[in-house]
């Protein structure tokens, strides 16, 4: 019980990380730790509780973050998290490259489906930005950003399941 509460804890963090990044920071490499953490869960518990994860987290980042209509992130989240899963099933999970690299393609996907989801459902571009710039000057320094985070979150993430108890975690 006190895993979740410490997981809960890392998950009121992210958002409130993200949330004053995007106020204080001037430029926009802010990084997701949520969405890191929703792809780490997925890889460690699979794809059903990854979707449940990423709904949740996602429903709270468009509640927080006033997305122009509710379910952006949680799509885009749920997504991560089921693909996240189904990918877990193929990789051993002890060594750490396999989802950083796993949060770096995530979260390219995920920024651009949200930048496409955005530009197909409201007609307009948000950024205002070509997506071809903003894939290279947005998305890909953000990617690295939360490539580089997820070494530290993954290893706690792992180490708090770890003392959870390895009946629990999908290990294969």
């Amino acid at each position: 019980m006190f895993v979740y509460f410490l997981l809960g804890l890392i998950f009121f963090c992210g958002f409130v990380v993200e949330a004053v990044f995007f106020m204080v920071v001037p430029w926009n490499y802010i990084p997701s730790i949520t969405l890191i953490l929703v792809i780490c869960l997925g890889f460690m518990f699979g794809e059903v509780r990854g979707a449940l994860i990423g709904l949740a987290v996602g429903f709270v980042a468009d509640v927080l973050f006033v997305s122009p209509e509710l379910g952006y992130f949680s799509l885009s989240k749920m997504l991560m998290g089921i693909g996240a899963g189904l990918s877990g099933k193929e990789i051993y999970h002890e060594k750490t490259i396999a989802p950083v690299m796993l949060v770096f393609a995530g979260t390219l996907i995920h920024e651009i489906f949200v930048y496409l989801l955005l530009f197909l459902f409201t007609g307009e571009n948000i950024l205002n930005l070509p997506l071809e710039f903003a894939i290279t000057g947005l998305f890909l320094p953000r990617a690295f950003i939360n490539a580089l985070l997820a070494i530290p979150l993954y290893s706690l993430v792992w180490w708090l399941m770890q003392k959870r108890g390895k009946s629990r975690l999908r290990v294969l």
